[in-house]
Formats: structure tokens, sequence, C-alpha cells
């Protein structure tokens, strides 16, 4: 997928999780933030701290709650360039 000119494939999540900067726990729940789950094998872009959104084979680009499904598989969150943490 290339949007706002940053390819980004699903199957580089660790090479995008240990390159992107590290946020502040005030930060998890902003907007743009981006999201990972179950040991790096899936991601989504925060869209406040109750939803985020992500793309799943079967239903395509959704957005989904951080619900009893979805909370425990966070893995961590880091910020997109030029979204970094101003701390």
């Amino acid at each position: 997928m290339t949007d706002n000119g940053v390819l980004i494939k699903r199957t580089t999540a660790k090479k995008f999780y240990m390159s992107l900067p590290k946020v502040s726990e005030a930060e998890r729940s902003q907007f743009g933030t981006v999201v990972f789950f179950s040991n790096l094998k899936h991601c989504g872009i925060v869209n406040d701290r109750f939803t985020f959104y992500h793309s799943q084979t079967s239903k395509g680009t959704n957005l989904s709650s951080f619900d009893s499904f979805w909370k425990p598989k966070v893995y961590g969150y880091r910020a997109m360039p030029g979204h970094a943490s101003k701390n």
C-alpha cells in the first residue's frame, strides 16, 4: 500500500517497528500513531484511544475497537516519520 508517498508492506512490520521512534504513554492514543499487534505480525493506525484503522484480508481497511480481542494483542506503539514525539 502506498499512501502519501510512503510504501508500507504488511509483511515488514518488524523492520517498521524497529525503525520508527518510540512514543510516550500520552501519545499512544493520538491519531496517526502506529499500533503493532501479535508479536509484530499486524499493525494499524490509531484513530483515538478507543479505535484504530487496519486492513484485514476478509474486510479490507476498517475501523476496529481496542476491545477484548485486540487489546491483549497490542505489542507496542511507534510514531510515523514527521509525527514523532517532541519531548
